[in-house]
């Protein structure tokens, strides 16, 4: 846990690499994770800063050019237990916001339980990654 400055300190690691895991909640309350890479030094401390962030991301789902409306969408991440859904708007556009960089699975569903799926890699620096899905024309929502 962190103090009330968001400071917080192991002691008595030995020297090595290691991956720091932070776990919390935006403004709206959705879940957010960062990682971040660190090398402990002999007789020495590694300092990492951490500064959750969210990252909107708007993408479109279309059928033969033409908009689909009210299709599930799914954003998934790679790693973790992170999960949003949204539903298509008149335009075929539907939005969420992602806890940070990583590895995402959009997916929408097809018939017969499959479903279509892109991946979707966010860079650290990104400000507002999109998709676009082209669905087959016989694709069902």
């Amino acid at each position: 846990r962190t103090d009330p400055g968001g400071m917080f300190a192991f002691t008595g690691l030995p020297p090595g690499e290691y991956e720091i895991t932070s776990t919390g909640e935006d403004r709206a309350g959705n879940p957010m994770w960062l990682r971040k890479q660190g090398t402990v030094r002999e007789g020495s401390m590694c300092s990492v800063r951490m500064e959750f962030r969210s990252i909107p991301c708007a993408g479109r789902i279309v059928s033969g050019g033409a908009p689909v409306a009210g299709a599930t969408v799914t954003a998934a991440a790679r790693e973790g237990t992170w999960l949003r859904r949204a539903v298509t708007d008149a335009n075929g556009g539907c939005a969420f916001t992602l806890p940070g960089q990583g590895l995402y699975e959009i997916a929408v569903p097809r018939s017969g339980g499959t479903s279509l799926r892109r991946e979707l890699a966010v860079a650290e620096d990104a400000t507002e990654p999109s998709f676009d899905i082209e669905l087959p024309i016989e694709q069902e929502r």
